[in-house]
């Protein structure tokens, strides 16, 4: 019985040590995989409702809907289960001059804003990877954002003396 007892443990040995070269392997090649897929160019684009902080719950879904005289857009991003509807009702027509749209690119990530004559506010934000950010500001009479990673950046982004101006700061 002595053989038997040590053929039996060495068995289980080998078939341990196989067990746990296989879950090895099999992680090594998920993890290869997904950092194959990592880039610096963001995932999805935040799109800022507000210049308020909000908490969002997994896995809900709700809303966000941003209406102009020229424009409707709906974009969903994760929220709370909890529904809440808001409507606004227009008054008289009034011709506004259109919103034109401005990109700007930092070391950080990039915003989007909306503009016309005299007003400016902010679209959605959209941080490279390894970078949070901050609203500050969302408009209409200025937009402020600020990244903080590797380095801190701020966007601003505001009319002065009839021109649309934007400034990016960065600290290191």
């Amino acid at each position: 019985m002595h053989q038997y007892d040590l053929v039996r443990k060495t068995l289980m040995a080998v078939g341990w040590l196989g067990a746990t070269a296989a879950t090895t392997l099999v992680a090594y090649l998920a993890v290869d995989a997904a950092g194959s897929s990592v880039s610096d160019t963001p995932l999805a684009t935040v799109v800022a409702a507000d210049a308020g902080s909000t908490t969002l719950a997994p896995g809900s879904t709700a809303s966000v809907t941003t209406t102009d005289p020229t424009s409707t857009s709906t974009t969903s991003v994760p929220s709370t289960p909890t529904s809440t509807t808001t409507s606004v009702t227009a008054g008289p027509t009034i011709t506004a001059p259109a919103w034109q749209q401005q990109t700007i690119n930092s070391a950080a990530g990039k915003v989007i804003v909306s503009y016309r004559s005299g007003e400016v506010r902010l679209e959605s934000v959209a941080p490279l990877a390894g970078f949070s950010f901050e609203v500050d500001d969302a408009g209409p009479p200025e937009v402020r954002v600020e990244f903080e990673g590797q380095v801190r950046v701020e966007i601003r982004v505001r009319w002065r003396d009839g021109q649309l101006v934007t400034e990016i700061d960065e600290d290191n």
